[in-house]
């Protein structure tokens, strides 16, 4: 709960940085970005353990520490996530941002802002499936 907290922070934080440029200061969306995104989806997807990139999540959460119960945890991730969609709310309400690359992986390189949520959604799955394949529980159906 932890790194989701610290990955959500993160990427929140770079996207409000990101939504005070132009849309059309940055490069166009293309085959090569969708595929990164599509390649990105399909590896969290998969049981490939992944190795924290050098130098990312590495700052601090405020009000989170090693005595944090996890409801508070769970109240804090909350408040980060509704906080931070609020602001994309505000800084990409211009449909043009939907057509440039925003966010850029750490793995992946640059990705959309559709690719940018996609990995967002994969990327907590991802961690969920992990730990009901540590629980020895079985893997839940796409039903």
């Amino acid at each position: 709960l932890r790194h989701l907290i610290l990955s959500d922070q993160s990427l929140f934080n770079y996207l409000k940085r990101k939504g005070q440029a132009k849309p059309g200061s940055l490069p166009a969306c293309d085959l090569e970005s969708d595929g990164r995104g599509v390649l990105l989806q399909k590896t969290l997807l998969s049981e490939r353990r992944w190795k924290v990139p050098e130098g990312v999540l590495l700052m601090p959460s405020k009000g989170m520490d090693e005595d944090s119960s996890e409801d508070d945890l769970l109240q804090q991730w909350a408040e980060i996530r509704s906080l931070g969609f609020a602001q994309m709310r505000k800084d990409f309400s211009d449909d043009a941002w939907w057509s440039v690359q925003v966010f850029r992986h750490p793995l992946a390189g640059y990705l959309s802002l559709f690719d940018t949520f996609v990995f967002m959604a994969a990327h907590i799955r991802h961690h969920i499936l992990q730990l009901r394949r540590l629980e020895g529980n079985q893997l839940p159906s796409d039903s």
